[in-house]
């Protein structure tokens, strides 16, 4: 959600200091990402198929 309000926002700004920030914005929600699939296989792939289901 984080991120798709940032695009949206960066798509209609009228300055660049509130495109920076939209942009900014979009590395939070996109950063948030990565560590929530990570805990998603981990909880819900066996430990032997840890690393198989990070790789996909």
């Amino acid at each position: 959600m984080t991120f798709t309000t940032g695009a949206l926002v960066c798509g209609l700004s009228p300055s660049f200091w509130l495109m920076a920030a939209a942009r900014f914005m979009q590395v939070v929600g996109a950063a948030a990402v990565i560590p929530v699939g990570m805990a998603f296989v981990s909880e819900n792939f066996p430990r032997e198929e840890y690393g198989r289901a990070l790789g996909l």
